[in-house]
């Protein structure tokens, strides 16, 4: 599965794709750059996704962890 972070920094859009797609997926994409627009962090939306949304710790209690994302980065070379 592939989730492009969202335009915004608001997480509730990534975290409702990200729980449709919790127990169909192993892992998903989570694109960087995705149509040349500014977004969230593939970072930062990879972090959610994986504990999505929870607090840290409470989840290491409690060994629930969200999705497995996959991050991309798209990096360019310098001249």
């Amino acid at each position: 599965a592939e989730i492009a972070p969202p335009v915004a920094g608001n997480r509730d859009s990534l975290l409702a794709k990200g729980r449709a797609l919790k127990g169909l997926a192993d892992a998903v994409n989570v694109t960087d750059g995705a149509s040349a627009k500014v977004s969230m962090s593939s970072l930062a939306a990879a972090a959610i996704l994986r504990f999505m949304g929870g607090n840290f710790l409470t989840l290491c209690e409690h060994l629930d962890p969200g999705l497995f994302p996959v991050m991309e980065s798209a990096l360019q070379p310098k001249p």
